[in-house]
C-alpha cells in the first residue's frame, strides 16, 4: 500500500511542485494521506493563479470556514506567521482561536521577525533551559522557519511547537486585553495558548 502513496505522492510533486515553491509552498504539504474532505493544498494553488497574495486570501477563506479541525491547519496557520507553508505536525486548534489568528492582518512574516528579534535572549534562555538547546541550534531552528523546507526537520519539533505556541499564545493575550505590542513571555504564552484553545474546545463539546 505504501509504494502507491509514494507513487502518488512523486506525481503530486511533479504536477504541483513548481507553483508549490512559487506560493512558498513546501512540497510536503502535497504529500502523504489526507482525509477526503479535508483541505486539499494543491486546489488552493491551482485556485491562486500563482498569485501569493490571492493563494494568501484563499488560505484565509478556507480556514475560517465553520468546520472543527483539519490536518493542515497548524501548517497553515503557522505560514501566516512565518510567510512560507512549511509541514508541521497535527494539532487541534479550535475553530474559535483558528479564525481570529487567519484573520488578524497584524499577524504576519515582519512583525513575526520584530517579535523574534527583540525577544531572542529570553526565548533561547527558556529553550535552552527546558530543552538543553544550544545558541547554535536554536538560530538555526529560527532560519529554517522562514524558508521552504521540503522535508520534515520541523515536523514534531518540540522547539518549534513550543515556539509556535508562544506566538499565538501572546497574540491572543495581547489581543483580548486590547494591547498592541508586548510580549508576556515564554511558559506564560504557551500556558494562555492552552488556557484559551482548552477553554474554548470544552464550551464546544458542552
Amino acid at each position: 500500500m505504501r509504494i502507491f502513496e509514494e507513487i502518488s505522492d512523486e506525481r503530486k510533486i511533479k504536477r504541483f511542485g513548481v507553483l508549490a515553491h512559487k506560493l512558498n509552498t513546501s512540497y510536503m504539504m502535497l504529500t502523504g494521506r489526507r482525509a477526503e474532505d479535508g483541505i486539499k493544498i494543491e486546489e488552493l494553488l491551482v485556485e491562486s493563479n500563482g498569485d501569493f497574495n490571492k493563494y494568501q486570501e484563499i488560505i484565509r477563506k478556507s480556514l475560517s470556514g465553520y468546520y472543527e479541525v483539519d490536518f493542515l491547519d497548524f501548517s497553515l496557520l503557522m505560514g501566516k506567521f512565518f510567510g512560507v507553508y512549511n509541514m508541521y505536525c497535527y494539532k487541534d486548534i479550535n475553530m474559535d482561536v483558528r479564525r481570529r489568528i487567519i484573520n488578524d492582518s497584524n499577524i504576519n512574516r515582519d512583525n513575526t521577525k520584530e517579535l523574534l528579534e527583540t525577544r531572542c535572549v529570553e526565548m533561547y534562555d527558556y529553550f535552552n533551559s527546558k530543552y538543553q538547546t544550544s545558541m547554535k541550534e536554536f538560530f538555526t531552528i529560527i532560519s529554517k522557519l522562514f524558508v521552504v523546507r521540503d522535508d520534515y526537520s520541523l515536523y514534531n519539533s518540540p522547539v518549534v511547537i513550543d515556539l509556535s505556541y508562544i506566538l499565538i499564545g501572546n497574540y491572543l493575550f495581547l489581543e483580548d486585553n486590547n494591547l498592541s505590542e508586548g510580549f508576556i513571555g515564554c511558559s506564560k504564552s504557551i500556558d494562555y495558548f492552552s488556557f484559551v484553545n482548552n477553554k474554548l474546545n470544552n464550551k464546544r463539546v458542552i
